[in-house]
């Protein structure tokens, strides 16, 4: 109830809109990692891949009990809540989006190795109907289509069937002509992201971008379970297990946003990711050996964004982040709408020094 209670209270604090004459590359903007795990509970969840269990529990994993899974399960669901609506009210505006074609010929989402029963088709007409309704924003949603041979369910490497069912609910919903087909392999030269402005994005219909391609510059390294030759890193808690409580691996996200954020081509002094959208990414990352560490904590990746206080943080550091586009969080809905009003600022003062003749990438004056 306090929960629901805090995301109507934010509804009162959303953006004024986002300003029409900045490029979408350089507006800012809370990009939901995994969105589609907002969907995400123990009792949807279907199959899980041999390997990733073999790996982390081997063969016998069947035999251990189920608690066991839903734990395995808490490193598999990234998002808060219970929709993309959700999500929206809590301050999202771009949306990573992986869909997979089951071999029953349906759409829907996944998270690496879990197939989440969050269908494709359902969280477009959610993204439809509030743009919709809220035309002084933009809504992106980058997708990819889940075609490796390790999902239980996928298409065997088919990725075009993938594709092509995405264009047939796409029609459906009288959306396709918002899917942006470009790809960087075939020339960054002629990208249309290089001049296209949250103008033209509201022109399309429900204000959605759909893209294909956009630059989303993980960092597998950044853990919030962290081991180097000094020792096993925890980025918040207590001290337990050989791990030890300290600023190692926090420094190193900051680090890594700031690098990220700064990435300035010499010749034109502007971010070197103007060509397509580009992510920063400001959650954890998890591998086998992490998971395990959490697992052992009985955390998950929603405690332990809200452990190290990730997004808050995140918030501190952007009035003084040189560029930014999309932000890639975790747990969206802690601190996204405090997040959303602080990127609101920063949008709306570089639109209003480009529209007095300021450089056209705008860094922050703070």
């Amino acid at each position: 109830m306090l929960k629901f209670l805090a995301l109507m209270l934010g509804t009162t604090h959303m953006l004024a809109g986002h300003p029409d004459n900045l490029l979408i590359t350089e507006t800012a903007m809370i990009y939901a990692h995994d969105a589609a795990t907002v969907g995400m509970g123990h009792s949807v969840v279907t199959k899980v891949v041999k390997g990733l269990i073999g790996t982390l529990f081997g063969p016998l994993y069947y035999a251990v009990s189920s608690v066991v899974g839903d734990k395995v399960i808490d490193y598999a669901k990234t998002q808060s809540g219970s929709s993309i609506s959700d999500l929206l009210t809590c301050g999202a505006r771009g949306f990573d989006l992986r869909v997979l074609l089951t071999s029953s010929g349906n759409l829907k989402t996944a998270h690496d190795y879990f197939k989440v029963e969050y269908t494709f088709e359902k969280i477009v007409q959610e993204l439809k109907s509030w743009g919709a309704s809220h035309q002084g924003d933009i809504l992106i949603a980058a997708l990819s289509c889940a075609c490796r041979d390790h999902f239980y369910e996928g298409t065997h490497g088919n990725c075009q069937a993938c594709w092509d069912k995405v264009n047939e609910v796409l029609t459906k919903e009288g959306l396709l002509a918002n899917l942006n087909n470009w790809s960087s392999s075939t020339s960054k030269v002629n990208s249309p992201f290089r001049k296209m402005t949250v103008g033209d994005v509201k022109k399309l219909p429900s204000n959605l971008l759909l893209v294909k391609d956009w630059q989303s510059n993980y960092d597998d390294s950044q853990e919030c379970y962290y081991k180097d030759n000094s020792g096993k890193h925890k980025c918040y808690g207590h001290s337990m297990l050989g791990w030890t409580v300290d600023g190692v691996p926090m420094n190193r996200l900051k680090t890594y946003v700031r690098k990220i954020t700064d990435i300035v081509d010499v010749k034109t002094g502007l971010p070197d990711h103007e060509d397509k959208l580009w992510n920063t990414q400001a959650h954890w990352q998890y591998s086998g050996t992490s998971i395990t560490a959490g697992t052992e904590f009985s955390s998950s990746i929603i405690k332990d964004e809200e452990g190290a206080q990730v997004n808050q943080r995140m918030n501190d550091m952007i009035p003084f982040l040189k560029h930014l586009n999309l932000l890639g969080l975790d747990n969206v809905c802690n601190h996204g709408n405090a997040i959303y009003q602080t990127m609101d600022a920063r949008n709306n003062k570089n639109a209003a020094l480009k529209s007095g003749g300021g450089r056209r990438l705008l860094e922050a004056s703070n």
